[in-house]
């Protein structure tokens, strides 16, 4: 194994400097966080080493005013001294005392350098080793805690997604915008969305949740960011298309109307709609599957965006087709 200085997270990672996994990064891997508890024991020990040393030898808590080589010296004798007073019993340790604090290693910025391959093959070695069945002999009882704290959080994800979607769904259903110009925190109106899910506040799942995004910023997964809002509908718009489209295959036949229409940029929009009948109640459906942009309107180009919508919803369009309509464009037709 080779030898490494244990630091925290305000270090660059070196083939002589160990550094724990980002803590922005770390998410919910097991392994990693395994390392980092084995990483963070060890620097526990050297601190908890530092502080009683320098609770006896004050001069160490300042800013020692000489020069390097009479610091190294300086810093050997205390050392020197102290193991002394250790073993003839003189220095007693202050149970009372809390020695995690090193003030002297508080605050202090964190050091900028890239890490090279090496640093992170070293750190895999530390990590197999912590893993391995001799490194990992006390740290086993850790991995039921771990998994039980996992499973925990992914309960209070599946909730808190939960209520975000029924958020979607309701704004949806009411034709409202989810989105506004300005979404910041101090806005007084920040969108239909961000403002319903704030409202949404009563709920401890919701309001835990806020307090987390408020206090940590971009270091905790947000589900109230524009990206996790397209998101969010892309997931709705695919389960809702693929309950329709398994209604389509249990009816077998089907019909379709297309439209085109200009949108506010004056392009075209291509509608596509699904007339079915239901399986079990025998009534006619009517359901919106797609909107495709298309470039042109001639029938070649047409044909290719409605081959391409019947295919990535598995339609069997040749063989189940049974019905087509079109408004006023009698090029739709081929």
């Amino acid at each position: 194994m080779p030898y490494v200085i244990v630091a925290d997270e305000a270090f660059p990672l070196k083939p002589y400097l160990m550094r724990p996994y980002s803590t922005v990064i770390l998410g919910g891997n097991e392994v990693n966080k395994i390392f980092n508890y084995r990483l963070s024991r060890a620097r526990r020990v050297v601190e908890n080493a530092f502080e009683i040393l320098s609770n006896r030898w004050r001069v160490l808590k300042t800013n020692i005013q000489v020069q390097p080589k009479s610091v190294d010296n300086m810093v050997l004798a205390a050392c020197c001294l102290h193991n002394m007073l250790c073993q003839s019993h003189d220095f007693q340790l202050d149970e009372t005392n809390n020695y995690e604090s090193t003030e002297v290693l508080e605050n202090m910025e964190p050091l900028r350098g890239n890490s090279t391959q090496r640093s992170f093959e070293i750190r895999e070695i530390y990590k197999d080793f912590f893993l391995s069945s001799v490194g990992a002999e006390n740290s086993l009882h850790l991995l039921p805690s771990l998994m039980e704290k996992r499973k925990s959080q992914i309960a209070v994800n599946r909730e808190l997604v939960k209520q975000v979607i029924d958020a979607i769904l309701y704004l949806g259903r009411h034709s409202l915008a989810l989105r506004d110009h300005r979404e910041k925190f101090s806005d007084s109106l920040r969108g239909n969305y961000k403002d319903l899910i704030l409202l949404s506040s009563h709920s401890p799942i919701i309001a835990s949740y806020l307090t987390q995004v408020q206090t940590n910023g971009k270091s905790i997964l947000s589900f109230i960011s524009w990206e996790r809002q397209n998101q969010m509908i892309d997931a709705i718009s695919s389960h809702i298309a693929k309950k329709i489209t398994t209604a389509i295959s249990k009816s077998v036949v089907f019909s379709i109307s297309l439209d085109t229409s200009f949108d506010i940029s004056r392009k075209d929009q291509l509608s596509f709609v699904v007339r079915y009948v239901t399986e079990t109640t025998g009534c006619v459906q009517k359901r919106f599957l797609a909107l495709k942009s298309t470039y042109s309107t001639t029938g070649e180009s047409l044909m290719s965006v409605f081959e391409e919508i019947c295919q990535t919803n598995n339609l069997l369009w040749k063989e189940n087709l049974i019905g087509q309509s079109y408004d006023g464009a009698s090029n739709m037709r081929g």
